[in-house]
């Protein structure tokens, strides 16, 4: 009983983390609150002054630009292979929802955001993008994106397409699919590369703090099920 109040408990941190990434992301994606750094540290404040776009209204310095202007599309060299035909190796093997296998080439290498085409999650705050950085072997579920460095960061553009709501761009019903024409039209706001990554940058800190309390979730959960194996089976006794 006490291991399952701390899971409990460890269970309600992750719920405020993320309760707190998606009222941040309301908030900082869309200008109304700004970031800057001060004396080595972040200073957030609200906007006041906005222009009208073609998406609603964005801070006056910040830019909105389709997702074809700012990022180079890679997705002529992946390569689909049957698991059945995979190789294994050291390089991660991607698909829509991230790494599915290992296997012994690649297609890709450098720094790339992953954007999924079919067979991912296309809601709002649901993870359609995610990155990958070095080699890897990417299949024909996912595509595979160069941000333009003058443009648009990495981080920032991964948890920006996390953000919105990217189903008015998927075509079919069964199995929907963002197809690169629809994507290619996607509006991307886009704040002075500083900021992007400042923002960027407090998303994978609350990211980190969620995956550490996952982690200790995991080990309580291991600890619990090894102590029941031992106590309920008499192979060690407790004494008060």
């Amino acid at each position: 009983s006490l291991i399952d109040e701390i899971i409990k408990s460890t269970n309600e941190s992750i719920v405020r983390l993320e309760r707190l990434k998606k009222a941040l992301m309301r908030e900082l994606l869309t200008g109304r609150v700004r970031v800057n750094e001060e004396n080595g540290k972040l200073v957030f404040h609200r906007e006041t002054e906005f222009q009208e776009t073609d998406i609603g209204k964005v801070p006056k310095d910040w830019r909105v630009k389709k997702l074809l202007e700012i990022v180079e599309v890679w997705d002529k060299y992946r390569i689909p292979v049957k698991e059945t035909n995979r190789k294994p190796g050291p390089y991660p093997y991607c698909g829509a929802n991230g790494i599915i296998d290992y296997v012994d080439g690649y297609t890709h290498d450098g720094e790339f955001v992953l954007l999924a085409e079919d067979g991912g999650f296309f809601g709002p705050f649901e993870k359609s993008a995610y990155i990958m950085r070095g080699k890897f072997w990417a299949n024909n579920h996912v595509h595979v994106l160069k941000p333009r460095k003058e443009f648009t960061d990495s981080e920032y553009l991964m948890y920006f397409l996390n953000y919105i709501d990217l189903t008015p761009y998927v075509t079919g019903t069964t199995r929907p699919k963002l197809n690169q024409a629809s994507m290619k039209k996607i509006p991307i706001t886009l704040p002075p590369i500083d900021e992007q990554k400042r923002i960027a940058k407090i998303f994978s800190l609350i990211d980190r703090a969620i995956e550490l309390h996952r982690e200790e979730k995991a080990k309580l959960d291991h600890l619990k099920k090894g102590l029941m194996n031992l106590l309920l089976t008499g192979k060690i006794r407790v004494l008060e």
